[in-house]
């Protein structure tokens, strides 16, 4: 199955997710290949190199501001794109399934807009948050109150789904 882990590229993260995420990518990565933002920092960082440790094929989408983050990484395959948008587009086309974890901007832009495509009908691939060390939690009360306050519709929030070990994950996945 080709991942697409979703996930912060900053170095700094707190440990307790890094540890966490680790720990899950170790395992996620024996059995499936990757496709990333291509940036070798922070969890995503960390997504590469288990991807690479374990052999597996890796995928790395940049707009071509970031074009130059291909030079310490050794991906099965480069694309550049002329920008964000373009790069989050390949992702999602090229994906079986995604998986979120911690992070930032980027992170968030990414679940929204596979949400609003899903939501629109263009987007039919399994999403799991993994909710390390309970990182996600205010966000998915933020939303639980845009679907209680009648912002978004219940039917919404089937289109992921959150989990916080690696058994549940690995059982989403596999669904």
């Amino acid at each position: 199955m080709l991942l697409w882990v979703q996930c912060g590229a900053n170095d700094g993260i707190p440990e307790k997710y890094v540890d966490d995420c680790q720990k899950i990518l170790d395992e996620l990565m024996r059995d499936n290949d990757l496709i990333f933002g291509a940036v070798n920092h922070g969890i995503m960082g960390y997504s590469y190199r288990s991807a690479l440790k374990n052999g597996r094929k890796i995928i790395g989408s940049s707009p071509k501001v970031y074009e130059d983050d291909f030079r310490e990484l050794e991906c099965s395959e480069e694309i550049t794109t002329e920008g964000i948008l373009e790069s989050t587009e390949v992702m999602i086309d090229r994906c079986d399934a995604i998986v979120v974890m911690p992070g930032g901007f980027g992170t968030l832009y990414e679940f929204f807009l596979v949400i609003q495509k899903a939501i629109c009908g263009e987007f039919k691939k399994k999403v799991v948050i993994y909710n390390s060390c309970g990182f996600f939690d205010d966000i998915l009360k933020y939303l639980d109150r845009l679907m209680k306050e009648g912002f978004i519709s219940e039917k919404h929030m089937l289109y992921f789904s959150v989990v916080d070990d690696l058994e549940k994950l690995e059982a989403e996945l596999a669904k």
